[in-house]
């Protein structure tokens, strides 16, 4: 595993090299257009590929252990792979996904939101329920007030049979914003799985006003 890492280590630096090259180089952009403006050759600029053996090896090793510690020089790029890898999520593409986060880690410091990255990517993967929750577990240290991170969650233990650990998940979210919908959509779907239609209801209805209230 140690060969594993430091090999994508090695190649993974170029990637990163040639983003922030991208940052320097936008030297008339304000500091938060700076942030965001290597997302969009990110696109052109990918991980090295890497075996499904090596993969998963890398996602255990980082979701156990955390990356290795270094300063954080590569912020903005970082960040840019964090943002090619949802896109790689959205495209259906969890393998690709999983190495920009797993990259965005490696070119700077520990970043909590990249975690959530590996556990939704690392799930479409169909990689084991243990490595998931420690995944989940390295998140939650940074992302403790985030009801995005639950409710994922929830949906994951969800769609994977444990619809009882998933209401906690999803109650979390809640107890952290009352309004986030997304979570009292999962919820609704949970209760209604467990057969408690009543509670159902009471979400669906939830759902509906708040979605009311943002028009």
């Amino acid at each position: 595993m140690i060969t594993t890492v430091r090999r994508y280590r090695q190649t993974t630096a170029f990637v990163v090299a040639a983003l922030v090259a991208g940052v320097l180089t936008a030297g008339t952009q304000t500091a938060g257009a700076q942030d965001s403006a290597p997302a969009t050759g990110a696109a052109n600029i990918s991980p090295p590929a890497i075996s499904d053996e090596d993969r998963l090896a890398l996602t255990e090793q980082l979701c156990r252990e955390g990356p290795p510690v270094q300063k954080n020089w590569g912020r903005s790029a970082a960040q840019a792979l964090i943002m090619e890898g949802w896109r790689q999520v959205y495209s259906g593409q969890p393998e690709a996904a999983l190495d920009h986060f797993a990259a965005s880690m490696i070119s700077g410091q520990e970043r909590p939101d990249a975690y959530l990255g590996m556990l939704v990517a690392g799930h479409l993967e169909g990689y084991p329920d243990a490595l998931l929750e420690d995944c989940f577990r390295r998140g939650e240290i940074g992302m403790s007030n985030a009801p995005e991170l639950y409710t994922d969650y929830g949906r994951i233990l969800e769609e994977r049979g444990n619809p009882e650990a998933a209401l906690m998940q999803f109650e979390r979210a809640l107890s952290l914003d009352p309004n986030f919908v997304a979570a009292h959509i999962g919820a609704g779907h949970t209760y209604l799985t467990l057969g408690n239609a009543a509670k159902a209801t009471e979400h669906a209805k939830e759902v509906e006003r708040l979605m009311q209230a943002q028009q």
